[in-house]
């Protein structure tokens, strides 16, 4: 967790510095659950080889439905073409509710997920239109503790 608040502290230092930013969704296929993982967020180029990201995220896994926050911090080379490689993390929680149907309450318990991923891809700029590919190696520290590898695209729209 203290990774997270980390790499949080660093992404907001630089989210400061950017000179603009790109708002793009994002689908990404993996091993870990029934479905895909999605997320919608804000890029930024925060120096002349920096990028940050931070998303809102909605994944499937073992059947329960995880929503939560990522941020990631990545070096690339090239122009319109950038190849990037990075770090992120992420935090996520599901309520995991039982229905008493005899008086119609639910008895829920909220359930957290952490972890951390590297990640790499490739970005494509057209006019202020972005296009990437990426995969990333989640590894998580709460739950059963395992690596999931995710890979997918994101459309994006610089502002």
């Amino acid at each position: 967790m203290k990774y997270l608040f980390l790499i949080l502290s660093i992404f907001l230092t630089n989210l400061s510095q950017a000179e603009s930013a790109t708002l793009y969704v994002a689908s990404l296929k993996s091993n870990f659950g029934y479905g895909s993982l999605n997320e919608i967020g804000i890029q930024s180029q925060t120096s002349p080889n920096n990028l940050a990201n931070i998303s809102l995220i909605e994944f499937d896994h073992k059947g329960n439905s995880y929503e939560g926050v990522n941020i990631s911090a990545s070096l690339f080379i090239g122009g319109k073409l950038k190849a990037y490689s990075g770090v992120g993390g992420f935090f996520a929680k599901y309520d995991d509710c039982e229905v008493d149907f005899s008086n119609a309450e639910k008895d829920c318990t909220s359930i957290y997920t952490y972890g951390l991923y590297p990640e790499v891809g490739i970005l494509l700029s057209i006019q202020k239109l972005r296009f990437g590919a990426y995969g990333r190696l989640y590894k998580t520290f709460k739950d059963d503790s395992r690596e999931y590898h995710a890979y997918g695209f994101k459309v994006g729209y610089e502002f």
